[in-house]
């Protein structure tokens, strides 16, 4: 087929979707309004997802990338128009294949939705993973070994999922939280340990006084609780004393106190909304105040103040809870809250979902974020923002904190909470147990009984 031909065919298109292996050519690609699109896969920009996903196996890469991309016109034109980053299914090529799909199938209708709206689209580059391995020659002798990595990834996941349990712990940093900016963990004082486990800790000073809440998890029960983390009288003790408790699991309780009332907004995804709750008689009694944004599974809401204007990050659980970043904005705490026209502003399962309270440190403003590439909650990242806007956002990794392999609790940490000049965290130790073991399978057993 001929320019000419093309030019008459294809001239009163905006955009044409690309699925195949090859590039039309570069004048071709001038025709269509807003240019040829197609996906890419990997650092190394491949056409089809499986060689990237079979040397990922191979390699045992914990990431995947895959992009939208504006094919190049005879102008030298070539633009990034989307772009994530996401955690690889080590167990499963076609599970890995069909959630890269997933995510990446509503990029084109978003890029077309925000042309609509400003008459242009310009997306922020946030990177492409730092390593990639080399494509393979998929000889007989790989495939088996990819085979084998299969079956032994699919035993470890059977394994850790009935038999080791991940026992959080909260502790407390001296510092204050731009101390950690220089990408090294200070001096943790841990609480003692427990068989439920403490994790998501807030603080605020009232009157002079610390307290810490965090989300209590049972395993018998399958849910967490809103608990209070009280000091004890010696050294290296404490005690709970649970304050919020809802049919549904309940987790990250940010705290903050605005017009002299002390809130709190914790992690209530089943119940599909993110509500705002008032301390009548702070710490024990609270009410609820009202629901800041309906109709969404919001999983760790960080709301803040900044230059004057309210906003709100969270993940969503129905659709990726550790990769999909959301962004709201408000004039007033309670609202109403706008949904940020770019959401999900970000797509990267190293540096999206929250971990923390956000901070300013010499002008710049911070935001803590969990890197869930190896492990849920495996380390903590510092991005710098640097543009938040009722219409733009962009941020950029600042420093990853990991935690200390040596440590008591060494295989993960997520969350970075600041009160004043203490910082809160908490860590994990994976651990194999055969009480929760029997947990975990009495209440499978229990719930499929009520099925």
């Amino acid at each position: 087929m001929d320019e000419e031909s093309v030019c008459q065919q294809w001239g009163g298109l905006d955009v044409i979707l690309n699925f195949t292996r090859e590039d039309v050519p570069a004048e071709w690609a001038d025709i269509p309004r807003f240019g040829v699109w197609h996906y890419e896969y990997g650092e190394a920009g491949w056409r089809e997802a499986i060689p990237m996903l079979l040397t990922n196996l191979l390699s045992r890469e914990e990431i995947a990338c895959i992009a939208l991309v504006r094919q190049e016109t005879s102008h030298g034109q070539r633009e990034l128009l989307r772009q994530g980053v996401f955690a690889t299914g080590l167990y499963s090529v076609v599970n890995h294949w069909n959630q890269l799909h997933r995510f990446a199938a509503e990029w084109p209708a978003y890029v077309c939705s925000a042309i609509d709206r400003e008459g242009f689209y310009q997306y922020q580059l946030y990177g492409a993973p730092s390593r990639m391995a080399p494509q393979q020659l998929f000889t007989p002798w790989t495939c088996f070994r990819i085979v084998i990595g299969l079956l032994a990834n699919k035993g470890r996941r059977w394994f850790k999922r009935w038999f080791v349990t991940e026992q959080w712990n909260v502790g407390v940093v001296r510092e204050p939280i731009q101390s950690f900016l220089n990408g090294v963990v200070p001096e943790i004082q841990w609480l003692p340990k427990r068989l439920n486990f403490l994790a998501d800790p807030f603080g605020i000073q009232v009157n002079g006084q610390l307290h810490i809440l965090a989300e209590e998890y049972d395993h018998a029960s399958g849910k967490g609780v809103i608990t209070e983390v009280i000091p004890g009288n010696s050294v290296g003790t404490a005690y709970l004393r649970r304050l919020m408790e809802m049919p549904f699991h309940m987790s990250y309780p940010y705290l903050l106190e605005h017009e002299g009332d002390v809130y709190c907004i914790p992690e209530t995804y089943q119940d599909n909304q993110v509500s705002l709750f008032k301390a009548v008689q702070f710490p024990k009694r609270w009410e609820k105040a009202g629901t800041l944004i309906e109709n969404i599974q919001a999983v760790d809401a960080t709301p803040f103040h900044h230059e004057g204007k309210w906003w709100l990050f969270c993940t969503d659980e129905s659709t990726d809870s550790n990769s999909h970043l959301y962004l709201w904005h408000a004039d007033a705490l309670k609202g109403p809250w706008k949904s940020h026209p770019l959401n999900p502003v970000k797509l990267d399962v190293r540096s999206s979902r929250p971990a923390g309270t956000p901070f300013v440190h010499r002008g710049e403003l911070f935001r803590p974020a969990q890197d869930c590439s190896q492990t849920y909650g495996g380390a903590v990242v510092l991005n710098r923002i640097i543009m938040l806007t009722p219409n733009d956002f962009r941020e950029e990794p600042a420093v990853r904190i990991a935690p200390d392999r040596k440590s008591a609790y060494g295989d993960g940490l997520h969350t970075l909470s600041a009160v004043g000049g203490i910082t809160l965290v908490d860590a994990k130790a994976e651990r194999i147990d055969l009480r929760v073991f029997w947990l975990r399978l009495t209440l499978a057993m229990k719930l499929k009984l009520q099925r």
